[in-house]
């Protein structure tokens, strides 16, 4: 049918994927980057069993989440920061 809106007027939406252990400068500034690209930015936390991080998966949220809300601004409502285990391709194709 019709009912599919111009590919040109779709939604875009990106996935950066990290550990984010812990978050820095470079990480923010590829998220502002990704931020120019897409309507919404989907930052992927990694969790993996086999790895020893310092911060646990709820702090590495939290410290993107903060870092992002500090200097993004309103920027920050086009993100969603997500902790996923396993394949990043699975987590994708769930997000």
């Amino acid at each position: 049918g019709h009912d599919q809106p111009p590919l040109s007027c779709a939604r875009k939406v990106a996935l950066y994927a990290g550990s984010f252990a812990p978050p820095s400068e470079g990480h923010l500034d590829i998220i502002k980057r990704g931020l120019n690209l897409c309507d919404e930015l989907i930052v992927g936390v990694a969790v993996n069993p086999s790895k020893k991080y310092v911060f646990n998966t709820e702090e590495r949220v939290g410290l993107v989440e903060a870092m992002c809300a500090a200097s993004l601004g309103a920027e920050a409502q086009r993100l969603r920061v997500v902790a996923f285990e396993g394949l990043v391709v699975d987590f994708a194709k769930d997000n």
